[in-house]
């Protein structure tokens, strides 16, 4: 889940003729099904970094989406990534992932990073909106949140 890691020597060398240009850009408040591309264990930050699940989303669908641009199309969304990071500091940090799998409609059973590595490998798919929040620090700074629906874990049988 890190990014590669480039030397000074590696990036000096890069032809710019072959990089396209990238802008960061909310996705805009609404319904979508994701797809998880990638989810697992990381580390967030420097010295020595505070672990955090990682998952990737990757947009199938939009419906309804608001705030777009007039150049923008709803399908213009469809294949957006979007990453969700849940920072562990606590033990109710790693209940709050478990319940963000459930509401997926994923069986969210077995050790911690097996769990969140099969929800990526299953490719697991669910609809969500995407909400947007401010800052805590700067309410300028804008985050986009998958939020979905409460549902109840199935109970063993």
């Amino acid at each position: 889940m890190t990014e590669a890691q480039f030397s000074i020597a590696d990036i000096a060398g890069i032809d710019m003729d072959q990089v396209e240009e990238y802008r960061f850009q909310l996705p805009p408040q609404g319904a979508y099904v994701w797809q998880c591309q990638e989810a697992g264990l990381d580390t967030i930050g420097q010295d020595p970094g505070t672990p955090a699940a990682v998952m990737t989303f990757k947009a199938l669908e939009t419906h309804g989406l608001v705030g777009l641009n007039p150049s923008e199309a709803e399908q213009d969304f469809v294949g957006v990534e979007h990453r969700e990071v849940f920072f562990l500091r606590e033990a109710k940090d790693i209940g709050r992932v478990k319940a963000f799998l459930v509401d997926a409609g994923f069986a969210a059973t077995g050790p911690f990073g097996d769990m969140l590595k099969r929800f990526g490998d299953e490719k697991t798919t669910f609809a969500g909106r995407i909400k947007h929040r401010p800052d805590k620090n700067d309410k300028d700074k804008k985050y986009a949140n998958i939020n979905l629906d409460r549902k109840a874990a199935p109970k063993e049988a």
